[in-house]
This record gives structure tokens, C-alpha cells and sequence, in this order.
């Protein structure tokens, strides 16, 4: 694996890391809102990007069990479809950023900020597998034909490359969209809770 690989990969896994973080702050504010305490999402996100860092840490310094076991077009193959799963994880982490920025706006646009009892703990928990299966699944079944098709026509590595950065190019879609939305949804929070007199500006 060239360094290049090596570099990308790390970003990509210290990204992800980043988007949890952010994703565990809001989901903390919401929590707030509603007057129940975080228990342990923080640490189940945790528990996550160490999973994520071990596939890395394999992928990326080649243990034996996984590349000196691979042919070599196998193992290109194998890093376009662990590089697809990387902006995959980013695309939910990102979805699920617009679905709590959206519930945060939601509740204040009701009822000022106060709790209110249309959100249950467990209908939340619900929405965000919901959320995770529904933007997995075409994932899933994008790379299933993609892999059925590589080995039933024998694919070189251009086009494989080719199906791979089609990926990408839609996934690049909706991050655009998915962190726009959750950027103007925190914005109007921010100019919200300002308008009420929670955060005063300079410190004042």
C-alpha cells in the first residue's frame, strides 16, 4: 500500500472521529433539552470509532491474514470496498447530525426550548436506526452488484475504480447537502437561543 493510502486512510478514520465527537455534543444538547441525561451514547460512539481504528490499523499495515492472503487485483479490490465503507460511516454520522440538528430546531420552534413530550427516549433510539439502515442498505446493495459484477465479467483495476468513484461522486452529493442542512439548522439554533438571552454576545 502506497503512502498515499496509508495518509488517506488515516484522515478518513481521524474524520469519522471528529464527526462522533460532534455527533456525541448534540446529541448531549438534545438530551438536555429534553431533561434526561447521556448515559452511555458517548461511550457506544466510542466504542465504534475503536472498531473502525482496528479494521484500519489492518488495512492499513497489511497484516498477514488479510494481505498475504490476497491476490493482487483481490487486494485492490478489497481497498476500493473498505475505502466506499469509510464514506459510508461518514454519510450516516452526517445524517444522523441533520436528524438531531432537525430535532433540536423542531423543539424550538414548538415550545422555546421547553420539553415536550412528543419524543420519547425510545421513538429517538428508533428513528436513528432507522436512519442507519435506510442510508446502509444501498450500500449494501450497491457493492453486492458491484462485486457480482467484477468477478462475473473479471473487472480490471480501471474499472473497478471506475464503479468505485461513481460511489463517491453520489455519497459527495449528499454530504454536501446533508452538512448544509445541518449548518443552517444550528445557525437558526444559535440565532434562537441568542434572541432569548441564554448566550450573550462577548461575554456580557
Amino acid at each position: 500500500m502506497s503512502t498515499i493510502d496509508i495518509f488517506s486512510n488515516i484522515m478518513a478514520l481521524f474524520w469519522i472521529l471528529v464527526q462522533q465527537i460532534c455527533l456525541c455534543y448534540i446529541k448531549r444538547a438534545y438530551e438536555d433539552m429534553m431533561g434526561r441525561a447521556l448515559r452511555a451514547y458517548m461511550a457506544l460512539h466510542g466504542a465504534f470509532f475503536v472498531f473502525l481504528l482496528l479494521i484500519g490499523f489492518d488495512l492499513l499495515f497489511g497484516f498477514d491474514f488479510v494481505y498475504g492472503r490476497l491476490p493482487e487485483g483481490a487486494l485492490f479490490f478489497y481497498g476500493r470496498l473498505k475505502w466506499n465503507f469509510f464514506c459510508e460511516v461518514m454519510l450516516v454520522l452526517d445524517a444522523l447530525l441533520v436528524a438531531y440538528a432537525w430535532r433540536m430546531y423542531r423543539l424550538y420552534m414548538r415550545d422555546g426550548g421547553s420539553p415536550f413530550a412528543t419524543s420519547p427516549s425510545m421513538r429517538v433510539r428508533v428513528e436513528d436506526i432507522v436512519v442507519v439502515v435506510v442510508f446502509f442498505a444501498p450500500f449494501l446493495w450497491y457493492h453486492a452488484g458491484m462485486t457480482e459484477t467484477a468477478l462475473r465479467h473479471n473487472l480490471n483495476d480501471e474499472q473497478i475504480r471506475t464503479l468505485q468513484f461513481f460511489f463517491i461522486k453520489v455519497a459527495n452529493f449528499f454530504y454536501a447537502f446533508f452538512e448544509g442542512t445541518a449548518a443552517v439548522l444550528l445557525w437558526r439554533i444559535y440565532r434562537l437561543v441568542r434572541r432569548e438571552g441564554v448566550l450573550s454576545h462577548g461575554g456580557s
